[in-house]
């Protein structure tokens, strides 16, 4: 699960960021903000699983945070000093809420439920078929099928198995919320099919896949791909 943490006070980003490297070897710490503005640029531009979200910050509040993504594809574990907001935690869709300072047990329980939401989700994503709607009708594609997705603006090229491609009006955006299982934005114009992959030229930043197709991989997004790849490669 790739997680942020998102809190005012620098002590309480170091003392949660420990906490997760000691006891959660799983979570993919991406980044810590201390305000939601610079957390919310981030959270557009990559795919996020789980938030640990502080309450009271000067620059906005964590609900401040949320109502910026109505339609959300993340889970939040609020991580505060202030007990009152619990109901209202809630009622926005968190996963838990935890009260500061930090018990290590209720951090396990937290974290292990929104694992245990996450797999649910992934098994889901897994095994369905996804519909993919253009001009010329309406595609159930297993995504097993789809090798890589190129984006241009808020067109998208399926390139599937069986030399196939479908192009319909979706953005990247759209297939990463909705292919998480198995699938990396590598790129801000592909998303790949981890499964499909076969070489990485890390000179050159280039990935080549298992039809001889070889795509750009970005600075930014190397490292965590690298991570995320089997040794091998």
């Amino acid at each position: 699960m790739k997680s942020i943490i998102i809190d005012d006070e620098i002590l309480n980003i170091k003392n949660l960021e420990w906490y997760i490297s000691e006891n959660f070897p799983d979570l993919e710490l991406l980044n810590s903000f201390t305000n939601i503005q610079r957390a919310s640029d981030f959270i557009t531009k990559n795919c996020i699983d789980l938030i640990f979200l502080d309450i009271q910050m000067p620059l906005g509040s964590g609900f401040d945070c949320l109502e910026m993504f109505p339609e959300r594809s993340f889970q939040v574990i609020f991580v505060t000093a202030f007990e009152e907001y619990a109901l209202k935690a809630i009622k926005a869709g968190a996963t838990d809420y935890i009260l500061k300072p930090i018990l290590k047990s209720e951090l396990i329980t937290a974290v292990e439920k929104a694992k245990k939401i996450h797999q649910q989700n992934n098994q889901f994503k897994k095994s369905a078929k996804i519909c993919l709607q253009n001009a010329e009708g309406k595609y159930f594609i297993d995504p097993e099928e789809i090798l890589y997705i190129q984006g241009i603006d808020n067109i998208s090229k399926v390139f599937l198995t069986g030399n196939r491609k479908i192009i319909l009006s979706k953005s990247l955006k759209y297939f990463e919320e909705n292919l998480q299982y198995q699938f990396f934005r590598i790129h801000k114009s592909f998303i790949v099919n981890i499964q499909e992959c076969k070489k990485i030229d890390a000179a050159q930043l280039l990935l080549s896949l298992s039809n001889g197709v070889k795509l750009p991989i970005s600075r930014r997004n190397f490292k965590s791909f690298k991570e995320k790849l089997p040794a091998v490669l």
